[in-house]
């Protein structure tokens, strides 16, 4: 995607913190991206009144004076917005809320990635740039190209995870994992940053229909490793411990 292409990319950032508002304004215009910032979702939603044309992508903090960036995700995926169809448009979530039951809420709320404070700008570019290669999600497509069912989806680097129907896409190639490889690494995801013990994975992973030991998980991470590839650096052995995602 060339600058001259970026040009034609419209972003409304909605964040109340202003040094941040300015940082990412700046990098992403220096990008060649159009930004219209805004401190709260009022004010969003009085600019999207007067617009004749939606916006190709939004960026929501959760942490906002009056509506929330749940709420507000929840408008924009729920509603024609003032005559605009806006549901279908790529939501990424800005926030220093990093707790997994936070991720899990603002992408049941709709979101289409979750991206947590303190951020590194090719970072959050890199996540901008995916999202508007997706475009509009109309029909709620998945990266496979059948329809989704389910807004329960995660998104780490270039891994896409939709937790109800079990799949999971490396960039655009759908993966094949065991069920215990899936819940492993939906967990690590979940609690990007965080150690999570051997104890931790086998309640977590473990199941009716899956039952984990103590010596197997190991195994299963070198499986799941080996699926990943060069993406499996991600995942780092904690000595003695267990293993979290970075």
């Amino acid at each position: 995607m060339n600058k001259m292409s970026k040009m034609n990319h419209k972003i409304v950032l909605i964040e109340d913190d202003k040094d941040i508002t300015e940082i990412i304004t700046i990098h992403l215009q220096q990008m060649g991206y159009q930004v219209f910032s805004f401190v709260c979702g009022e004010m969003a939603i009085e600019y999207l009144k007067t617009e004749v044309q939606p916006p190709d992508l939004f960026i929501l903090d959760i942490l906002l004076p009056g509506l929330s960036g749940i709420e507000i995700c929840k408008t924009i995926k729920g509603n024609r917005l003032f005559g605009l169809d806006v549901k279908q448009i790529p939501i990424l979530m800005l926030t220093a809320l990093a707790a997994p039951d936070d991720i899990v809420a603002g992408l049941d709320a709709g979101a289409d990635d979750y991206l947590t404070k303190p951020f590194d700008n090719n970072v959050l570019t890199a996540r901008i740039r995916a999202l508007l290669r997706r475009g509009p999600t109309k029909g709620n497509k998945s990266l496979s190209g059948t329809t989704a069912t389910s807004s329960a989806v995660l998104f780490f680097h270039q891994i896409k995870m939709d937790i109800e129907q079990y799949r999971v896409w490396l960039v655009d190639d759908e993966l094949q994992m065991t069920l215990t490889e899936f819940r492993m690494l939906c967990e690590l995801i979940k609690a990007q940053g965080k150690v999570l013990t051997r104890e931790q994975l086998i309640k977590n992973v473990s199941g009716d229909d899956v039952f984990v030991g103590p010596r197997t998980i190991d195994t299963h991470m070198v499986a799941l490793r080996k699926k990943l590839g060069d993406h499996s650096t991600f995942i780092e052995s904690v000595r003695g411990v267990g293993y979290r995602i970075i």
